[in-house]
């Protein structure tokens, strides 16, 4: 009697435990429908579900663990999804989803016909193919904002977006464009902010795409596209906001004395806010030094000859890091005495958030050109940025503008 008593009793604990900690996890009313090549999957998850799912697909029922081995696993979700769409192959297609533990990654491998694996096959005749139908870029004053559209599924596929200074309307122009971007085909827009008053052209290929088809406003820009000004500040720049000397403490804060790491603060300068005392001081040191600041002025006045253009030494071997194609337009501009429209275009990079290395190349090429057209004011200013990165360099043209302004060889 007592040991059928014990029995029972281990029995009901036994039951009680296996109650507790034994629990159906599975999804449950698995369900599929096809439309233009697109299958969405739906399901039911167990209550208060906070685990992850993992969907798979193969070309055969996913009834047992060998044939999950073999299937693809499509997808993870981890917000408690209930539905996912899937662009399969041509063919036949099964589906099956499994519950994981989200804290010891257990899988719950459990087969339940109709609950959680699908019994009978999707089958996709003809594949619809995923295409780039639009693209376009559109100018503002600061930025240039491309569009694009598409015509199918994307399924997580991803677009690289080119720039160049030319057509890209072949193989070697896409050679020579820079890819600005890898962005998903899903986003359908991309802000681009290059240099200003530059013609640009833009293409966009699925990034997974070996050969390219160019076809206009569809893949690539029919016309350039620039912007008229990098930011508000430059376009209410003007040269007379310059004080030369102020220029040679700019890497120190002069309240602070620590330095400065904005950039911008030698490409952007303002309006000093002078007090009342001192503006009135330096209008007077104006006007009663007009007659020799206009003598200073002068291009040439008996001071010797003036130096020529000079290539930066390392010019040849140099490689910039960015505005690449910018940059090579540049040194085509300067070997070609371009000197006009070199200048434009290095007044308008120095617009652009640079690197020391390549704001010192753009500002020493700005100076010596200033220089060459005898304005040697702004020349002075553009030439002591660079002075500590290139002093062999640039040296000689602040000697030079020195020997031009204050000879004292006697007329």
């Amino acid at each position: 009697m007592k040991k059928i008593l014990f029995l029972l009793i281990v029995i009901n604990i036994a039951v009680f435990v296996f109650s507790q900690e034994i629990e159906a996890k599975f999804v449950s009313r698995i369900k599929v429908t096809e439309h233009d090549g697109v299958v969405c999957l739906t399901w039911k998850n167990p209550s208060n579900f906070v685990d992850v799912l993992e969907v798979y697909r193969s070309s055969s029922i996913i009834n047992s663990e060998d044939v999950l081995s073999r299937a693809e696993k499509i997808a993870e979700l981890y917000d408690g999804e209930e539905e996912y769409n899937d662009a399969p192959p041509v063919g036949q297609s099964y589906y099956a989803v499994i519950i994981r533990n989200s804290h010891n990654s257990f899988r719950n491998v459990i087969f339940i016909s109709f609950r959680n694996y699908t019994f009978k096959p999707v089958v996709i005749e003809h594949q619809k193919t995923l295409a780039i139908t639009s693209f376009r870029a559109d100018a503002h004053d600061n930025h240039i904002q491309l569009h694009w559209s598409y015509d199918g599924t994307d399924n997580g596929k991803s677009v690289s977006i080119y720039r160049s200074l030319s057509p890209i309307t072949g193989d070697y122009a896409l050679a020579q464009a820079i890819k600005i971007a890898n962005c998903s085909l899903d986003a359908q827009t991309l802000t681009d902010m290059p240099v200003s008053n530059i013609n640009y052209y833009y293409a966009i290929f699925f990034s997974d795409e070996s050969h390219h088809s160019y076809t206009p406003n569809v893949n690539i820009t029919d016309g350039p596209v620039y912007i008229s000004e990098s930011s508000d500040i430059m376009a209410e720049f003007n040269i007379d906001n310059f004080i030369p000397l102020p220029l040679l403490t700019f890497k120190t804060d002069p309240i602070t004395g620590k330095p400065i790491k904005k950039p911008f603060i030698y490409k952007a300068p303002i309006p000093m806010a002078y007090s009342d005392k001192t503006a009135a001081a330096h209008n007077v040191m104006l006007a009663e030094n007009d007659d020799v600041q206009a003598y200073l002025n002068q291009k040439n006045h008996g001071a010797g000859d003036k130096l020529d253009f000079t290539m930066l030494e390392d010019e040849d071997s140099y490689t910039p890091q960015e505005f690449d194609l910018e940059y090579k337009l540049l040194q085509s501009l300067l070997r070609e005495k371009d000197y006009l429209n070199a200048l434009f275009t290095l007044e308008n990079l120095l617009c652009e958030p640079l690197s020391v290395s390549m704001r010192d190349r753009v500002s020493y090429y700005a100076g010596v050109i200033y220089y060459l057209q005898g304005d040697y004011r702004k020349a002075y200013i553009y030439l002591v940025l660079p002075l500590e990165s290139y002093p062999k360099e640039t040296s000689v043209y602040l000697t030079s503008i020195h020997t031009i302004l204050y000879n004292t060889q006697k007329d």
